[in-house]
């Protein structure tokens, strides 16, 4: 991806305050239409506990091969959230990546509105999604501390590619390189299920959420 010019980043910062408020009310109706708000969900599924606090800015810019991209950064996200969301689509003129853009702002406050009204119901958790071929599992913050903390600042290059080499192949290891369905996963002891925690925590940490089945 292109590096994010300092002018479009305060564009977006100004983008993002003029939309946010009508925004937000859109996307409180769209959570009372059950198909329109899975689908914002999947849009951030790895964004559990987003908070209007996180939103930093919403970027259209040109992508670099005569197109343009819509971008949402994030600020101050816990650990292993991506801070970074890219809107679908390619190769798209200004108005369709603007469009896409509100798009996604509108996923991101269906987020931030199911996170408000799980704290005000006393059931939110604090937790990151990874997902393993076709199984999608959590992993608690207290493990996502514990693995963080462990992990060098600033990261070299050669670091990360250390993580991506030994927790991938040991999340394939634990899993074996088939989809392990949720009866599947459910059936996994305590200490494997914790032990395969550990190595997606830390693929995490390096911002990788998601492995394929085969190696």
């Amino acid at each position: 991806m292109k590096t994010i010019a300092t002018a479009d980043l305060f564009a977006g910062r100004r983008r993002l305050r003029g939309l946010l408020e009508n925004t937000m009310s859109r996307a409180a109706v769209t959570r009372l239409d059950e198909v329109a708000a899975e689908r914002a969900r999947n849009m951030l599924r790895f964004h559990a506990g987003l908070k209007r606090r996180h939103l930093d800015s919403l970027i259209v810019c040109p992508n670099g091969a005569g197109a343009f991209t819509s971008l949402l950064l994030l600020k101050d996200v816990p650990r292993g959230m991506p801070n970074i969301v890219g809107a679908a689509g390619e190769n798209m003129t200004e108005l369709q990546a603007g469009l896409a853009g509100r798009s996604l702002l509108e996923a991101a406050c269906v987020m931030i509105l199911d996170h408000k009204a799980a704290l005000a119901g006393g059931a939110a958790e604090q937790v990151r999604r990874f997902e393993y071929g076709g199984l999608a599992f959590g992993i608690p913050e207290e493990i996502m501390s514990v693995v963080g903390n462990r992990m060098p600042a600033p990261m070299s290059d050669t670091f990360r590619q250390e993580i991506l080499s030994s927790s991938g192949t040991g999340l394939r290891r634990l899993f074996g390189t088939e989809d392990v369905t949720e009866t599947e996963w459910a059936g996994f002891s305590d200490d494997r299920q914790v032990a395969v925690m550990v190595e997606a925590a830390r693929l995490l940490c390096v911002g990788v959420n998601r492995l394929d089945a085969a190696a």
